[in-house]
């Protein structure tokens, strides 16, 4: 099997299994994939030489193809290696100080939003008799803006103090590498991709995967990762991540595209 790096949509790698008998060695790869893209192997493992071939629906809604071949793969010759590829999205969330809320920050200007947090802290030290007091002092210091109140009421009188956001991480990793899919996995290093770009790139499978699109609006690739096990079962592991961000900007890092 080729080791070149798919760069068009198709199936993924699951499983690679060996079993032995008196007729000798077999190896097993089993790839998930819709049953278009199985379709389409099927075809590239029967001209490879796969003695059985199985196609059969999962109980998710994918598709899955079984290629069965007459010889072990570590047997030097890699005629049914092919890389193992990783998908895999970490998400957490977390909370910041909810002044650095970027609905807040673009809602107002910078000498409201001041003059919010400048109040806020002194309706909970105790330096306004009321409420009302507290809301007639910051009507007449910004000037009655309904957007400043409302913002007020929320962190002064409801006492909200933070704001929820996701730290995501997408990694790759891919065994059984060839040098060109080590060259390849330098591309775009330390700099910002759009989630577009990173999905393009990836191959990312997004019919029936996550999408990276709906966490975060750009990327900023790591370098990446490489080991490599010398010996008879010789092979090479690349990994690398695109770590999300909803602030990223060119001042501070250059695009995928310059």
């Amino acid at each position: 099997m080729s080791h070149e790096l798919a760069i068009t949509p198709g199936v993924v790698l699951k499983s690679i299994d060996e079993s032995e008998d008196k007729s000798g060695f077999r190896t097993s790869y089993t790839f998930i994939g819709t049953r278009l893209q199985c379709n389409q192997q099927r075809s590239i493992v029967r001209d490879k030489g796969a003695r059985q071939i199985q196609l059969r629906p999962t109980q998710d809604g994918n598709w899955e193809l079984v290629a069965t071949f007459p010889n072990e793969s570590e047997n030097g010759n890699g005629d049914a290696e092919q890389p193992t590829q990783t998908h895999e999205l970490d998400v957490q969330m977390a909370q910041q100080d909810v002044y650095t809320n970027p609905k807040f920050k673009s809602a107002l200007s910078d000498s409201l939003r001041q003059t919010v947090h400048d109040y806020a802290n002194k309706y909970k030290r105790g330096e306004f008799p009321s409420w009302v007091t507290a809301l007639s002092a910051i009507g007449s210091a910004t000037g009655g803006d309904a957007t400043a109140l409302s913002y007020f009421s929320l962190i002064a009188l409801t006492g909200v103090e933070h704001w929820i956001f996701y730290k995501a991480v997408y990694s790759r990793t891919i065994t059984a590498a060839t040098p060109r899919q080590v060259q390849a996995s330098f591309e775009g290093v330390n700099k910002l991709w759009t989630s577009d770009k990173v999905i393009a790139f990836e191959n990312v499978p997004s019919d029936w995967w996550f999408k990276l699109s709906d966490i975060h609006p750009f990327w900023h690739k790591s370098m990446p990762k490489v080991a490599t096990n010398i010996g008879r079962s010789a092979k090479t592991q690349i990994s690398y991540q695109y770590i999300g961000s909803d602030e990223a900007s060119a001042l501070l890092y250059k695009n995928h595209d310059e």
